[in-house]
Formats: C-alpha cells, structure tokens, sequence
C-alpha cells in the first residue's frame, strides 16, 4: 500500500475496489484499525489544529474525498480516484451483508438514524448489530464509556461514526484502543443521506467539483459560512503550495 503526503497530510494510493479489498482483508486484527478521509475541511483544519492533523497521522487507511484536493494534485500532476465516505458506507453494507459482517451505527439524531437503518435493513439486509445517537456529552466519561460498553457487546466487524469534527477525532484518539471492532470510519453525514435527510449532488455536479454548492443550497443557514471560509483557506493554501 503505497503511502504518499499532500500540503503536509498523508493519504493511500488506493482505488475504490482495492479499499474494500484491503479492508475486508484485515478483519479480526487485535486493534482496531481507523480510516479517514481528506477534503477541503479537512485539510484546513489540520494546518492549525493538531487534534485533526495527528488523526490523520495515526490513521491506518486514508483516501482523498475532495475534490479541491483532487484538482491540485491534478495541477501536479498527480491523477487519483475520489472516494466518499458515502461511498465506502454503502460498499461495505453491501459486501457485509454477502460476507456475513455486522456493522454498528453512531451519530446523527435519533428518529433520522432509525430511518437510516430501516432504509439499510430494506437494501442490505440484516448487517446492523446496533446502533446509537450522536447525541452524546462528550465531555461526560460515563456517557463515553456506556456507548463502549454497548459498540462492544455488540460484536460488530465495522464501526460507522457520523458526528461532527474534532467530537468525532477526539473520541476515536480517546477510545480506538478499548473498541472491539476491526475497523472504525468517520463517516461525515452519510447517515443522514442514507436516510434520505440529505440529499446528495447528481453526478455531473460531483465530477466538476461543485457538491459544497448543492450542500449549500439544501442547508444554506447551516453550511454557507463553514464553506465559505474552508474554502478560501483552502485557496489560499494551495497558491502559497504551488508558488513555493
């Protein structure tokens, strides 16, 4: 698995097929392993936050999600395959539930992730051996060590975390090691769409770059700010990069 670095953050040359491959090759290992992904956000975050950048440096298997990301490695003239969160959540449903994996589910609110796992059960299957909210004080030691005790017992393969950054970070940082599961992923608002509360971009509007504007169009209030700001951050980054 070949290990490469962009604007200071490393990431995996691995396509789609070959992720899931490694991925299911790599189940029952003593410790679990983390995947991440990098995207714009990210990769802002990271320059002045080192919960988000020793992450990525302690996770196991990172793909590049961004397709910001993506285009400067282009200008470099690096070509690589986009990989989402998404994505991989439905891939590995699909393969758990021809190879017999449970997967657990974190995050999100609680009528919307019910949602989500009936949506899950109808294509998938039986795969999820639980789930929980992200609904949580992560700051309370005994809320963190009952959804532990409960990701645990539930014998899972694969767990699936959707709540927001650095929560999301810091509790893998935190508990990776204690979590009897063989993979963990940070999965963004993939329950959200799954359950149908977000929709994502069509196609066309994915492969030019543009689904942080159809994202901003289905929750403007909520969304506009954060992309504004990431996204300029993110360009005065890769000028300063690509002038260096």
């Amino acid at each position: 698995m070949v290990e490469k670095t962009v604007l200071g953050l490393k990431y995996h040359v691995l396509d789609r097929l070959e992720t899931v491959q490694h991925i299911f090759n790599n189940l029952g290992k003593q410790n679990a392993f983390v995947r991440s992904d990098l995207n714009v956000g990210t990769v802002v975050s990271a320059q002045d936050d080192p919960i988000i950048s020793e992450y990525i440096a302690e996770s196991d298997l990172v793909n590049i999600d961004g397709m910001g990301i993506l285009f400067y490695l282009k200008m470099k003239g690096v070509t690589l395959e986009r990989y989402t969160g998404v994505d991989l959540f439905q891939d590995i449903l699909e393969k758990s539930n021809s190879e017999g994996n449970k997967v657990f589910l974190f995050g999100s609110k609680p009528a919307v992730l019910e949602e989500a796992c009936r949506n899950i059960e109808n294509k998938y299957g039986e795969v999820i051996s639980g789930y929980h909210h992200g609904y949580l004080n992560f700051n309370c030691e005994n809320e963190c060590r009952q959804i532990i005790e409960q990701i645990n017992c539930a014998n899972a393969d694969f767990l699936f975390i959707g709540i927001k950054s650095p929560e999301k970070e810091l509790f893998i940082k935190k508990y990776r090691d204690q979590l009897k599961v063989s993979w963990i992923f940070g999965v963004g608002g993939a329950i959200d769409v799954v359950a149908g509360e977000v929709q994502r971009a069509p196609d066309w509007i994915q492969n030019i770059g543009f689904e942080w504007l159809y994202r901003v169009y289905q929750e403007p209030r909520r969304m506009w700010k954060r992309y504004l700001v990431s996204n300029s951050k993110f360009l005065v980054l890769i000028i300063k990069n690509l002038f260096k």
